[in-house]
């Protein structure tokens, strides 16, 4: 695996350890609790952290096995992927894309864990067989910030657990 996505991909490890960590420390009743009708219990932020990273991975490997040809990086890929990181810094609500589906009510949290686990492993092998000539190629189309490269994408899952680390805290507490 190329340095940079190695050290982008040991991010995205080390924040799927603290987010699982977090709610493994709560009771089953802590994980379920939602503090208000239209906001999501702890159980369903883990949920979307880890369906988030599913439909990423599965639409990037569904976008390489088109034979569809892929543009180069542009100072337009990186002027998106910039406002995209930026709005997810700041503590706005942002509705979740469609593409993610409905949000359970019931959570099995074991069972989330199993799966992201299961998704990490696929991305790391995944990042490990990408070909280095689409690195600078943009791969992943975003549902609001349109295409953009590999290297990217893993910003954008970064920035969205980042995104979300507020909210798990206010759950936690």
């Amino acid at each position: 695996m190329q340095t940079a996505l190695q050290a982008k991909f040991n991010r995205l490890e080390q924040q799927r350890l603290a987010y699982t960590s977090q709610i493994n420390s709560l009771t089953q009743a802590q994980q379920a609790r939602q503090p208000a009708e239209d906001q999501w219990s702890a159980a369903q932020l883990y949920y979307h952290l880890w369906k988030v990273e599913h439909v990423v991975i599965q639409s990037i490997k569904d976008n390489l096995a088109t034979d569809r040809k892929r543009r180069p990086i542009s100072f337009n890929t990186r002027w998106r992927s910039f406002l995209l990181n930026l709005v997810l810094s700041l503590p706005v609500k942002i509705k979740a894309p469609k593409v993610l589906g409905d949000m359970p009510q019931q959570i099995n949290i074991d069972e989330v864990e199993k799966n992201w686990q299961d998704t990490r492993n696929t991305l790391h092998q995944f990042l490990s067989d990408f070909p280095n000539d689409l690195l600078d190629k943009e791969i992943f189309k975003h549902p609001r910030a349109g295409v953009i490269t590999l290297g990217q994408t893993l910003e954008f899952l970064i920035e969205h657990a980042n995104h979300h680390k507020n909210q798990m805290k206010r759950l936690l507490a």
